[in-house]
């Protein structure tokens, strides 16, 4: 079938077609793949879901994305030649779905959240990946039972923490998908630096990245190390109360800095220019800030609520504490302060995990694992 057929078979007037103005639709398709996402908002899911697409559109796939809800994402489907098609009806037309998905013979469903859809395709008989993110609280929160047991659903983590979940609330095996992290080269290196050291938080602030679980350990610090550090909050949140005790602690104390939300390109310029990242989340499926703190080479201080967590060892690549434990995290930002000149080797040995577990040639080689490539295009 050529490009164009897909798009008539798949077209209906519940769906909104997307393709790029470079896109040959005379062009025989070799190797088809449905690509389903809740929405095409700039957030971890779809980015993720987005870098998978790049990857197997490299390796000789053709995407066609399906989403529910249209965001500011497309664009960026587009411009690696996926056809994307956004669903506008209030829910997913189910004799729709089954007639597009019978010309795919794999089927990629990104996230817990589309569960009901995984048990509409799954009797289809298609090989299915089911491609997970979620934190462990939403697998109380979502509908996820009755999936059918059969050998064409292939389920996917996207991180060992997430691969956990999977066995402890839905009592089924599930295979390692890690996410990617562009391994991005700062703009504004910095060519000089002073005696203090300095340390990072970034993100989105809320309940489970705790913020605040950092001040409570810069407060407990004795005087003479908050002489030698100070402490960038970088983010925003609709979370108004933490958001207003960083701001109200920058003001009172000349070491606290606090900056909004940057776009990520001078995010990753302005962590370049510290020394430590710490990360404090209750809970994530990986946190890609630590990622990035492993990648630009820095020391990171990690909660052992974070998927990441998994590939590092304290003292060795990372320094690890007890998520929710600010006086731990405060013992480990005093070692860090008073053995900073000792530590280019935990440096090194973090970015060696980045190298290892969330390049784009490592997430290419699982990818290759799971769906083949350019040699296997039957």
């Amino acid at each position: 079938m050529q490009y164009h057929d897909y798009i008539r078979y798949m077209d209906s007037e519940e769906m909104y077609i997307h393709i790029s103005n470079e896109a040959i639709l005379q062009k025989e398709v070799i190797r088809p793949i449905l690509l389903v996402s809740h929405n095409l908002s700039i957030t971890g899911a779809p980015i993720a879901l987005l870098d998978l697409t790049r990857v197997l559109m490299k390796n000789g796939y053709q995407a066609f994305v399906v989403s529910l809800v249209d965001g500011d994402i497309l664009e960026a489907f587009l411009r690696h030649d996926a056809v994307v098609l956004v669903y506008s009806g209030r829910s997913i037309n189910v004799e729709w779905l089954k007639k597009a998905v019978s010309i795919f013979p794999a089927i990629v469903v990104n996230t817990l959240v589309l569960a009901p859809l995984v048990r509409i395709l799954a009797p289809v008989g298609k090989k299915i990946f089911w491609w997970i993110h979620e934190s462990e609280y939403l697998f109380l929160e979502l509908d996820y039972v009755d999936i059918p047991e059969i050998p064409s659903l292939h389920i996917l983590a996207a991180s060992p923490k997430v691969s956990k979940s999977i066995c402890d609330h839905m009592g089924k095996q599930s295979y390692i998908l890690n996410v990617m992290v562009n391994d991005y080269h700062p703009e504004n290196k910095l060519l000089q630096k002073d005696d203090t050291i300095h340390f990072f938080w970034g993100g989105f602030i809320n309940f489970n990245k705790m913020p605040e679980l950092l001040l409570r350990a810069v407060l407990e610090l004795p005087e003479i190390y908050r002489k030698r550090a100070d402490f960038t909050f970088c983010g925003d949140g609709v979370d108004i109360e933490r958001t207003g005790l960083i701001k109200n602690c920058a003001d009172e104390f000349s070491n606290i800095y606090y900056l909004p939300t940057l776009p990520h390109q001078e995010f990753i310029d302005l962590m370049d220019r510290m020394d430590v990242v710490v990360v404090c989340s209750k809970e994530e499926t990986t946190s890609l800030v630590a990622v990035e703190g492993l990648m630009l080479e820095k020391i990171v201080i990690c909660s052992d609520g974070c998927g990441v967590a998994d590939y590092l060892k304290d003292g060795i690549n990372s320094f690890m504490f007890a998520a929710g434990d600010h006086s731990q995290l405060c013992q480990k930002i005093k070692y860090v302060v008073d053995q900073f000149d000792r530590l280019k080797a935990v440096k090194k040995a973090g970015r060696k995990i980045y190298e290892r577990y969330y390049t784009e040639e490592a997430f290419e080689k699982q990818v290759l694992h799971f769906f083949g490539g350019q040699s296997d295009l039957s």
